[in-house]
């Protein structure tokens, strides 16, 4: 979480001139959204009854979030800040194995045009644990220690209230000494209200 801090900070540090030439005409939207991802390193495997299996990944499944979009009027420079709940599950009517986490990021949007926006910035998933029900709770419940990653984003605004991401994000995660890669790709839809 320091981390997270630290990196927030120093986004802010950069924007000041920006922020202080725009600030007449800044405007903030609040926003909610989600995310297919797909990526990373196998945490494990769930076996089903039948013999098939799922895979659990670092980097999978679904990425919910919300936050805010600080749109800078005079400026082609947007801040985009949120928090989310991103996990890859596997389950039947005895038991259940899921791999989530809370990541925060905080990124500096470019707009070369009006209804496109390209940025990066700095991604930490806090509380990144396994959690384990039913037939598979013998499993335990691991907690990994999350590392400060990386965002690089684009996206299409087909209106000015919707948009549709591609992303790529770099983090990794430690588990008794190992290191677990969770970066992925994905692709989000964002409403702005």
């Amino acid at each position: 979480m320091k981390h997270a801090l630290l990196a927030a900070a120093a986004v802010a540090a950069l924007l000041a001139p920006a922020l202080s030439h725009a600030q007449a005409a800044t405007v903030v939207h609040p926003l909610v959204g989600a995310a297919l991802t797909g990526g990373g390193d196998e945490i494990t495997e769930v076996r089903y009854t039948d013999g098939s299996t799922r895979k659990i990944r670092a980097g999978n499944l679904l990425d919910i979030y919300g936050g805010v979009d600080v749109r800078l009027g005079g400026a082609p420079i947007d801040i985009l800040a949120t928090v989310g709940y991103h996990v890859d599950s596997a389950g039947g009517w005895n038991g259940s194995l899921r791999f989530e986490r809370y990541p925060i990021e905080a990124l500096v949007l470019f707009h070369p045009a009006p209804a496109f926006r390209f940025g990066v910035g700095p991604r930490y998933s806090a509380g990144a644990s396994v959690k384990s029900t039913g037939v598979v709770d013998n499993v335990g419940d691991p907690h990994f220690k999350s590392q400060l990653g990386g965002v690089v984003m684009g996206e299409w605004l087909f209106t000015p209230h919707q948009g549709v991401q591609v992303r790529y994000v770099h983090e990794t995660f430690k588990l008794d000494g190992m290191r677990v890669d969770g970066s992925h790709g994905g692709v989000g839809y964002t409403y702005y209200f």
